[in-house]
């Protein structure tokens, strides 16, 4: 006791607290076998707290292990600066997650997957042709409620007005997408435990990925049936369905990165949704 109120003496209380906090960090601060420094993040702090704590011993950058991937943290602006400008290329991947394998199309999702010719060619068509002026003046939004949006995302998209159970089937299997994007998934970490499916994670995101693919493999091929029987839209009528199949018109018998391109035409469509 005497020991503490000495090494402690002047100290405001937010300092004291800090102290306290960071007397215990110091009792983890060990690299373990397998998890690394996720034992860090188990306790009741918040992880940006913890984050804190540790970059007051550290200093405003550190690596840290979780699980198998090793993550660098950043505490101050002009280093992160220099991480999004000078360094971007070394730190623009990202690690591979079951839920981009199952979810993304093994990981043809390219919003959500490893940075790369792949990553930046269909980044080049989607902000070509979905993100530009013109395609975005099409479609004015002007209330955000869930089930509207949901409605004009589809619409801009692949051209079709749904029914209402064909939109609320499509709303209910978007929620859960996003919700599994999000989870904590130990295989992610710890990759030796997949086989295990702690959480039972694996199981519902192969059950939602075949949920939406049976949708956007429908409206896929009927995409094709309307060009295969000669309709011709404007440009201003086509949706972003219609300009990928245009794009890809000649290349369908072809691979790109690994990917037929049905698999390209209905992930990058499932990307634009997020």
């Amino acid at each position: 006791m005497l020991k503490y109120y000495r090494s402690n003496r002047g100290k405001t209380s937010k300092e004291l607290k800090v102290h306290t906090h960071f007397a215990k960090l110091k009792q983890w601060i060990t690299l373990l076998p397998v998890i690394g420094h996720l034992h860090l993040f188990s306790g009741s702090n918040l992880p940006h707290k913890t984050f804190g704590l540790l970059a007051v011993k550290y200093g405003p950058i550190f690596t840290v292990k979780f699980g198998a991937h090793q993550a660098l943290v950043v505490n101050d602006r002009k280093i992160a600066q220099d991480c999004f400008t000078t360094n971007d290329k070394a730190l623009a991947s990202r690690p591979k997650a079951l839920a981009v394998e199952l979810l993304g199309y093994n990981y043809a999702i390219f919003g959500l997957g490893p940075y790369g010719p792949y990553w930046r060619e269909m980044k080049k068509i989607v902000v070509l042709e979905l993100l530009s002026n013109h395609r975005v003046q099409i479609i004015e939004m002007k209330q955000w409620f869930e089930n509207l949006a949901m409605t004009i995302i589809i619409r801009m998209l692949f051209g079709k007005e749904h029914d209402f159970e064909e939109g609320k089937r499509a709303r209910n299997v978007m929620t859960i997408f996003f919700k599994l994007l999000g989870a904590f998934v130990v295989a992610d970490f710890i990759p030796s435990l997949r086989w295990l499916d702690i959480e039972g994670y694996e199981k519902e995101m192969k059950k939602n990925a075949k949920e939406i693919d049976y949708i956007l493999e429908k409206w896929l091929v009927e995409h094709k049936k309307k060009r295969s029987c000669g309709e011709n839209k404007s440009e201003d009528d086509k949706d972003f369905m219609d300009i990928m199949l245009s794009l890809f018109e000649d290349a369908m018998d072809e691979d790109l990165a690994g990917f037929d391109a049905d698999t390209i035409i209905k992930s990058t469509c499932l990307v634009s949704l997020l």
